[in-house]
């Protein structure tokens, strides 16, 4: 198949899947067996899974810029739109986690973005070129607290009068695509596992 045709072929199937998604039955819905391997010659930028639960998505994909494979936790699903600031989680290491917001609002410089999650204490970091980068043991304690709440607000100071912006992103279903990310990229082989540290060092 040309790959032009093979690009629109996904877009269309893909689509017409996370349309259906959206609807209260298709949340209940069981989802595929995960993959246990990647597929052969994939395309840069194809996408080769995806499962969506709730308003978070698990997606694997061939990488354009570095042509690698990669596996992603994201908020919004693609058919949402580009409109919300995206949120991508991944773990490059075992149990080494990433919290990244890139934000797409026009941000104040310099002034903190607020996270935080139901009743739990708050989270707030300065975006450096408008990415906020959330690592080591704060991103494990933000991730439990998503895991055990039922809702995330993300709230950013917005130009030119410094109005804040609130995303308001319902968690449910999040703890099942953390664990479903979990493992997709352990069954192909994506990451390394934990490494023992010597007693002794």
């Amino acid at each position: 198949m040309h790959p032009f045709f093979r690009i629109f072929l996904w877009t269309f199937v893909t689509g017409t899947f996370m349309t259906a998604a959206a609807a209260s039955h298709a949340q209940t819905a069981v989802q595929p067996p995960p993959l246990v391997s990647i597929p052969p010659d994939l395309l840069p930028g194809e996408i080769f899974f995806y499962r969506q639960y709730g308003q978070w998505a698990v997606l694997c994909r061939k990488d354009l810029a570095e042509e690698r494979v990669l596996c992603e936790l994201v908020f919004p699903p693609p058919a949402m739109g580009s409109a919300l600031s995206p949120i991508t989680i991944s773990e490059p290491a075992a149990d080494d986690f990433r919290i990244t917001l890139d934000i797409r609002q026009n941000d104040v410089p310099d002034q903190p973005v607020f996270l935080r999650v139901d009743d739990y204490p708050l989270h707030e970091a300065v975006p450096a070129r408008h990415r906020i980068v959330w690592q080591g043991n704060e991103a494990r304690a933000i991730l439990g607290e998503m895991s055990h709440g039922q809702l995330l607000l993300v709230r950013i100071q917005t130009l030119p009068d410094g109005l804040p912006y609130d995303m308001r992103i319902p968690l449910t279903r999040f703890a099942q695509a953390l664990a479903a990310y979990r493992g997709q990229i352990r069954l192909l082989k994506l990451i390394a596992p934990r490494q023992r540290q010597d007693p002794g060092s």
